[in-house]
């Protein structure tokens, strides 16, 4: 374990050990506080912790209070003397916090609501262990099982899922503590009860407005707060070129004019001078990096950095990784700051999920019946984007009508097996899943019911999809695979609770404007953007990245087939997948769907082929129905 904590629980005596890692000078990223029978460990960090220290002034020793100041352990130990378990709901930050109250015969523990740190648990022979990393629970566990019906709901996830959600692993008897959740312990009779303590849909903020102007000021001043606190130690941001890192760096960049952080900042950007579809950002970095004034900028030439580069060497990481694919582009970024010395590295990764207006308001009013506003909404859109208004009816409403059963096509709702290469969609089985894995697993069912929570019609489509992209960033491989190990804090301002929260509340306040590519964030940092980046129309695309980097990378991913032995799995029929491969590489009959489809199924191989355990056993215990 590189640094993080296990708890391992044998009747009534619990062991924490704590590995806090070593960080070459920065600033650690695991704490351990200790008192009077009570410990606590925590990974990450604590946001916000003015607020939580005015929550036990005067209420503990002085002596408590002072080392609370400064270190995350410390505030929760002091905050648990105060308000008990109820303490780890307060919290706001990236982490995974456990408490091991020996008086009490009890361990609590919880994650952040965006699941900045993995929490796993599992019983053992002689009681419970409880961990933030996979490893510390497999090596006190007989050999485990992968489980199918894990391995159902990865292959079908749709979008760019950080972590399956839910309580399940890719191991059989070993459980997730899902992001916002907690778990309690009893050790006098090793009872556990996992329990949700933050539901996004219950904690929408209200801007108290339908005036543009005046919500996306209160927008602004959540996402300033957000970078203000976390400006810790030497602060690195990635920039660009668009409205979202840029407003991240500027925001940055005023707060070490400030004093916050250790200036200067340092901006690190990917360059890409040759790359199809990127190479139109050079004038808009340039644009930003003018506004800079408490900064050093860093280039990283980025033309040879490809999707599927990281399968080579992929970096330990406990499940299948959806965006294992794009690795090598998210390392580059992360080696730059951490080369710089950076304590703390900001992104701009989340702002789409709230700031972005599509016409999505459309099949809400014909749900309603208004037909004719509708239709009139919809030319109105028309005339800004130069289209005709019947291109949006088919995306907006009709795609959005169709009933679960519908959403993958006409041929999929009549087959619960594989669909064609050619018809694939979000929704669709892809040709090489085994028909009799997909009928034992239920694929189809599982991908209507997606679809169902998805577009759910007591809900305007706009919230159900903020919300489902909420629990799509759930989770953040990028944060422990790769910054931890650097001792480096990944941080994302957009995706800040309080951030999220107020950006719910737009989504049901404001109605979507054709104007601008996202109003809400210009308005909000209109004194703070170049005019260049918030008057753009679009942003670089990274498709050609991504097919690029599948031509390149085919043979080391027609190998990982070759070598892995699928047809013992029953999941897989590697004829087809390397087919379906070298058939997408060529740019042959693969769209999006198509490509994430295979993206996630060769995540699955690299998973296998990197972890050696298990593939036998699952073929052996659970047989192919």
């Amino acid at each position: 374990m590189n640094a993080g904590w296990t708890m391992v629980s044998r009747g009534d005596a619990v062991d924490l050990r704590v590995s806090p890692g070593r960080f070459e000078g920065r600033a650690r990223l695991v704490s351990v506080a200790r008192d009077e029978g009570v410990s606590v460990a925590i990974i990450g960090r604590l946001d916000y912790r003015e607020a939580r220290r005015e929550e036990i002034a005067g209420r503990v020793p002085s002596t408590v209070a002072a080392r609370a100041a400064t270190d995350d352990a410390a505030l929760v130990l002091a905050l648990y003397r105060r308000f008990g378990a109820s303490a780890l709901a307060r919290l706001e930050g990236d982490f995974s916090v456990v408490v091991v109250d020996g008086p009490a015969a009890r361990v609590v523990a919880s994650r952040d609501p965006m699941g900045g740190f993995p929490l796993y648990w599992a019983r053992h022979a002689a009681g419970l262990v409880l961990a933030t990393a996979m490893d510390p629970l497999l090596e006190m566990l007989p050999p485990r099982d992968l489980d199918r019906k894990y391995l159902a709901e990865f292959l079908m996830l749709p979008g760019q899922v950080q972590e399956v959600n839910g309580e399940r692993t890719v191991h059989e008897g070993v459980h997730r503590v899902p992001a916002g959740h907690a778990i309690e312990i009893r050790m006098t009779d090793g009872s556990v009860a996992v329990r949700r303590y933050w539901d996004w849909a219950d904690r929408i903020e209200d801007p108290g407005s339908d005036d543009l102007l005046a919500v996306a000021d209160g927008y602004g001043e959540r996402l300033r707060a957000a970078v203000a606190e976390r400006m810790r130690g030497r602060v690195a941001a990635h920039l660009s070129g668009g409205m979202d890192s840029t407003a991240t760096a500027l925001l940055a960049d005023a707060c070490v004019g400030r004093g916050l952080g250790e200036g200067p900042l340092h901006t690190i950007t990917l360059v890409h001078e040759s790359t199809p579809g990127l190479t139109g950002e050079g004038p808009y970095i340039e644009a930003a990096l003018s506004r800079l004034r408490h900064a050093v900028a860093h280039k990283v030439p980025a033309d040879d950095l490809l999707d599927f580069d990281a399968f080579a060497d992929a970096p330990p990481h406990d499940e299948p990784y959806p965006g294992l694919r794009r690795l090598g582009l998210d390392r580059s970024t992360i080696d730059a700051a951490a080369s710089c010395g950076a304590d703390t590295l900001l992104t701009g990764l989340g702002a789409d999920e709230m700031t972005v207006m599509l016409p999505l308001h459309l099949v809400d009013l014909v749900r309603r019946g208004r037909i004719i506003g509708a239709w009139a909404e919809a030319r109105r859109w028309a005339r800004v984007d130069n289209c005709s208004p019947v291109s949006l009816i088919k995306p907006y409403v009709l795609d959005n009508l169709l009933p679960p059963w519908a959403v993958g096509g006409v041929r999929a709702a009549f087959r619960a097996g594989p669909t064609a290469w050619d018809r694939q969609n979000e929704w669709t089985i892809p040709p090489w899943i085994r028909r009799d894995f997909a009928r034992a697993q239920d694929l189809r069912g599982r991908s209507i019911e997606a679809a169902r929570a998805l577009r759910d019609p007591r809900r305007p489509l706009a919230l159900s999809l903020g919300l489902h992209m909420i629990a799509c960033r759930q989770g953040d491989v990028d944060r422990w695979a790769l910054g931890l190990p650097r001792g480096l804090a990944i941080s994302h301002p957009f995706l800040d609770a309080r951030v999220l929260r107020y950006g719910l509340g737009m989504l049901l306040r404001l109605r979507p404007r054709p104007e601008g590519q996202k109003p809400v964030l210009a308005h909000a940092m209109r004194d703070v953007l170049p005019p260049e980046i918030i008057a753009r129309r679009l942003k670089g695309r990274y498709d050609k990245v991504a097919y690029l980097g599948l031509s390149r990378n085919l043979p080391l991913l027609e190998a990982l087939v070759r070598s892995t032995p699928l047809e013992d799995l029953g999941l897989i029929r590697p004829d087809i997948l390397t087919d379906c491969l070298q058939r997408a590489a060529l740019g042959l009959a693969c769209g999006v769907d198509g490509l994430h489809k295979l993206n996630l199924t060769m995540a699955l191989i690299k998973w296998l082929a990197m972890r050696g355990r298990g593939v036998a056993s699952i073929a052996a215990s659970s047989p192919v129905a």
